[in-house]
Parts: structure tokens; C-alpha cells; sequence
């Protein structure tokens, strides 16, 4: 029967096994695996552990005129021992030892249904939930949203703008439970400081189909793995806030479409409204937000040493291993053309 060893327990009774050691010839010998035969006890120690080609291969870096990474696995294709016991214990055992393989290994998970980002490409998945809303005039309202986006972004999945459905005040809160998810890429080497920003428009609509604007609000998104949960302050413009401005949003609605992104501005301008007009504050939105960040893992570490990692920007000259090697194999066709080498 095959058991799990450690290091330890390989090195210990060294008389008692019998030994036999897998060697790769790569220029130079390199062990592989460790297997360690008992006899007497019949027990088998393999060294390093079985792992799974497709999932967690073990990896071995030669350096010499070139860089050359690969990678190896041990299986056990041994059958499964023969359990003591009763029929059902038996059962019950092969049951549970085949789901903790389908549980562990997932290598149809893995190989089908899981997709890594573009080279040099960083993805980011951005999960807004609209939860509720309070302190709003009037009843039967519903949030529209717009997911504003860095120029350099590429939409993978989602879409930039959307809408909850309606809700009726319950005990002075509006229930809203809306989830809108959008996935995009963006290039290594950009400005991770540059946020995502959401704008809301909180919109009332009665029986007549007439349209009130409540409020708008926004909210900053960093582009970094992070999980959020803000109150929104909804604002509206209160230049006009007199009687006949309040007579027509009651008679006839009298929503006014703005330019959101004036509105509240950027934050290169010191202005925040262009509009110059007054606002009030007019209800608030109960907002929860989580980014997940997303990249391919490089083999060549970042210039300026371990703290390197910590500055906003990536490194533009970090490659991957697929153009490594189509690096190399252009280089070397450029040799042969030069010098005709023979092989």
C-alpha cells in the first residue's frame, strides 16, 4: 500500500528498505523521486508525494545558455487496497474516497472552465450590489447606474450601465437587492491609481408614468482587490427650489436629464460642479462593492529587487514563458541564417 512520507521518514532505517531513485539526464543528473521498499512491513515511501500532472506539476529550472523551465509528476495507478470490514463499511469507503478525488482534483474544472487574462493584461471583476435606499420624497422608486471606466479599459464581460427594478417604501427603506457585475482588462503598465467611477441616478415614477429625479450620487472605485460597503449621499440641484418648481414636479414630473460627469466633476479640476448651482441633500443609497484582480503569473522578477512590487505601476519589460521560448526560437533561426549552423 502507498502512504504519504516525509523527508524524515524516508532517511530513517536506511538498511531496512531497499531504495530505487528516478533520474532525469539533463545535461547534468537530477533526482526526480525517492521510492523506498520495506519488505517486512510491505510498505512503499515515495518522495516527493503523487500529484497531478494538470494541477500542481513540480517544476525544475536548469540556467545555462539558456533559461529552461520543466515539469514533472509521479501517479499512483496502483488498484485500491482491500478494505476489512463489512460489505457497507467497504461501500461507504470507496463512496467517500471517490468524492474527496472529485472534490481535490477538478482537473475538468481546471482545464475547461477557468480562463487566465491576455499576456500583459491585468483583469478586473467589479461587483456592485444596490442594497436600499432612504430618505426619498416620493414612493415607487428605482436606481439607474453607469459604470464609468479608464480610457485603456476593454470590456470582457458586463455591461457599463444598468437599472434596479422599482420599490415601495417598507418601515421609511427601500428594498433594492440589485447585483450588476462587469469584467474588463486593462494593460499592465497603466496607472492602477485611476479609479472606477459609478454614477446614480435614484428616479421616481407613478401610476402616470411621470418621472422624478430624487437625486444623484457617485461613487470611486480603486482598481485593487478590495471589498466596500458605503452610504451613499444622494444630492440634487436646489437653485430653483421654489413653488412653482415644486408644483410642476408634482403636477407633470419635470425630470431634467445632467450631464452626470460635470456634475460632480473630476478629480483633475478643482471645481467640483460645474454647474454652479446649490444642491441639498435629498436621500441616501446603501452600497456594497468587491474587486477582484486577476493576472498571469510572470517567471522573470520585477527590476529594483523585491520592493519593487510595492510602486502603482508594472513593469513593461516582464515577460511570460510562451515568449521566452518564441524569443529564443527567433533568435536562433537568426543565427543559423547568419552563420548556416548544421545540426
Amino acid at each position: 500500500m502507498a502512504k504519504r512520507a516525509t523527508k524524515q521518514r524516508i532517511d530513517q532505517d536506511e538498511n531496512a528498505f531497499e531504495s530505487m531513485y528516478i533520474m532525469a539526464d539533463l545535461d547534468s543528473e537530477i533526482l526526480l523521486f525517492s521510492l523506498r521498499w520495506d519488505p517486512t512491513e510491505k510498505l512503499l515511501l515515495i518522495y516527493p508525494d503523487f500529484n497531478c500532472m494538470k494541477i500542481n506539476p513540480y517544476y525544475k529550472e536548469i540556467q545555462g545558455d539558456s533559461r529552461q523551465m520543466y515539469h514533472f509528476g509521479i501517479k499512483n495507478l496502483s488498484r485500491k487496497g482491500q478494505f476489512t470490514g463489512s460489505k457497507e463499511t467497504v461501500q461507504i469507503q470507496d463512496n467517500l474516497i471517490n468524492k474527496l478525488m472529485r472534490l481535490t482534483l477538478r482537473e475538468e474544472l481546471s482545464k475547461d472552465h477557468f480562463s487566465y487574462p491576455n499576456n500583459h493584461q491585468l483583469q478586473f471583476l467589479v461587483l456592485l450590489e444596490i442594497k436600499s435606499g432612504v430618505g426619498f420624497s416620493y414612493d415607487n422608486t428605482h436606481v439607474r447606474f453607469k459604470v464609468d471606466l479608464p480610457i485603456e479599459a476593454k470590456i470582457t464581460d458586463g455591461f457599463i450601465d444598468g437599472s434596479t427594478h422599482s420599490s415601495k417604501q417598507t418601515n421609511g427603506t427601500w428594498q433594492y437587492a440589485h447585483c450588476h457585475e462587469i469584467c474588463f482588462e486593462i494593460p499592465e503598465n497603466h496607472d492602477i491609481d485611476e479609479n472606477v467611477r459609478v454614477y446614480f441616478e435614484v428616479i421616481s415614477i407613478d401610476s402616470w408614468k411621470r418621472e422624478r429625479l430624487l437625486g444623484n450620487a457617485c461613487l470611486d472605485i480603486k482598481l485593487m482587490s478590495q471589498v466596500v460597503e458605503t452610504k451613499l449621499t444622494c444630492l440634487k440641484i436646489a437653485n430653483n427650489n421654489n413653488f412653482y418648481d415644486k408644483l410642476e414636479a408634482f403636477l407633470v414630473g419635470g425630470r431634467r436629464e445632467i450631464n452626470l460627469e460635470e456634475f460632480f466633476g473630476s478629480k483633475e479640476n478643482s471645481l467640483l460642479n460645474r454647474y454652479g448651482s446649490s444642491t441639498e441633500r435629498s436621500g441616501e443609497l446603501d452600497i456594497k462593492c468587491q474587486v477582484v484582480q486577476q493576472h498571469r503569473p510572470q517567471i522573470i522578477q520585477l527590476a529594483g529587487g523585491p520592493n519593487a512590487k510595492k510602486h502603482g505601476k508594472f513593469r513593461a519589460n516582464v515577460i511570460t514563458i510562451e515568449e521566452l521560448l518564441s524569443s529564443y526560437q527567433r533568435a536562433r533561426e537568426r543565427l543559423e541564417d547568419i552563420v548556416n549552423l548544421k545540426y
